[in-house]
């Protein structure tokens, strides 16, 4: 979408310039003031279209840009000249850097979704070579067991790490601490990892501080559990201890 938006504002800027020199030519000629001119200049800028296709050359390179600003600035005023010389450095020093940026950054999308639909679909091949038992859960067993094949050494590569990090990598993957790790945390656990090995650094960051978030709710729902219980107990002996109580009145 960015591509069109930046070919339609080329186009544009080259008709508002095409319409600039096909009058300024027009009203020279009607002067009658370009007798002995008016072959080179009714070839470059007799009509229009025939200005629109001129100044498209002259940015693409299919006719010298010199050859069709002389005639201007030899038999009109040297100044058209300098709007000429204006609009090919706006043209090419941003337009056309914008156009090539714009091919550059799709080119670049592209390759980027190659490379994660080819990690994912070895990620999957991964998981399905692990999981020996089919429970649809890998445990560190299977996990380890797989290191040595050449599928397991691609992964590792794909994200920057190290085969000796695989307990470690192992253990971002299972999120919730119970030993195995399901498919869909498997995937996004990779996809997560690809990247420089910084990227590997901050997840086990964030392993650590989710773990220790888990501790620390677990300690929070005792403390409830215990302060629960406590009030329980309390309201048990006010409850005995009020026959008591009526007794004596």
């Amino acid at each position: 979408r960015s591509l069109i938006w930046t070919v339609c504002l080329l186009i544009l800027i080259i008709y508002i310039t095409a319409v600039c020199m096909t009058d300024i030519v027009s009203e020279a000629r009607a002067e009658g003031s370009l007798a002995e001119a008016e072959a080179p200049l009714v070839q470059y800028y007799g009509s229009l279209a025939r200005s629109f296709l001129t100044l498209y050359e002259a940015v693409a390179g299919g006719v010298s840009w010199d050859s069709v600003v002389s005639p201007l600035i030899i038999h009109i005023h040297p100044l058209v000249g300098v709007v000429f010389a204006l609009y090919i450095a706006f043209v090419l020093l941003a337009i056309m850097n914008v156009v090539t940026g714009v091919f550059v950054e799709t080119g670049m999308q592209s390759a980027k979704r190659e490379e994660d639909e080819y990690m994912i679909n070895l990620v999957r091949e991964l998981f399905a070579m692990s999981d020996r038992n089919g429970d649809g859960n890998i445990e560190w067993s299977e996990f380890e067991a797989m290191l040595c094949s050449p599928h397991m050494e691609e992964g590792f590569k794909l994200i920057d790490a190290d085969v000796a990090q695989a307990k470690e990598l192992f253990q971002l993957l299972d999120i919730d601490g119970t030993g195995s790790v399901a498919f869909d945390d498997f995937v996004d656990g990779f996809m997560r990892f690809k990247g420089p090995a910084k990227a590997l650094d901050l997840m086990v960051i964030l392993y650590e501080q989710r773990r220790g978030f888990r501790h620390i709710m677990a300690m929070v729902n005792n403390v409830v559990h215990a302060f629960d219980m406590g009030m329980g107990s309390e309201c048990c002996g006010s409850e005995a201890s009020d026959p008591e109580v009526r007794s004596d009145n």
